[in-house]
């Protein structure tokens, strides 16, 4: 090898491809030293089986709720709004509104 070239730097990493990203989190020190230990008897990265575990996770939860499976299509499209919205406001009923603002709505029903 020439020097200064590392064979690190020649292989493609999922840290640099922009098809991963990376999830993080806590979990419970007994669970994390199985994971590690886990994950070397069954010569298996970390990533990997981590993203094994969690596909097989969601699939499940989906399962349980029949819910169809979640992909991602790759649009940049956003996703649908989902909440309810309220009909625009009418003049008359801003104009009201405003009124009960200041308090001046009720001055006729005293």
């Amino acid at each position: 090898m020439k020097s200064g070239i590392y064979k690190y730097d020649l292989m493609a990493t999922k840290r640099n491809d922009p098809d991963y990203e990376q999830v993080s989190g806590y979990v419970h020190k007994e669970i994390a030293l199985k994971f590690r230990i886990f994950c070397m008897t069954e010569r298996l990265t970390q990533s990997d089986a981590l993203e094994q575990a969690l596909s097989f996770w969601i699939e499940s939860k989906n399962s349980e709720t029949n819910q169809p499976s979640i992909t991602p299509d790759h649009t940049d499209a956003p996703p649908p709004d989902l909440q309810p919205t309220e009909p625009e406001p009418t003049a008359a009923s801003r104009a009201t509104a405003a009124k009960a603002k200041r308090g001046k709505a009720s001055k006729g029903a005293s």
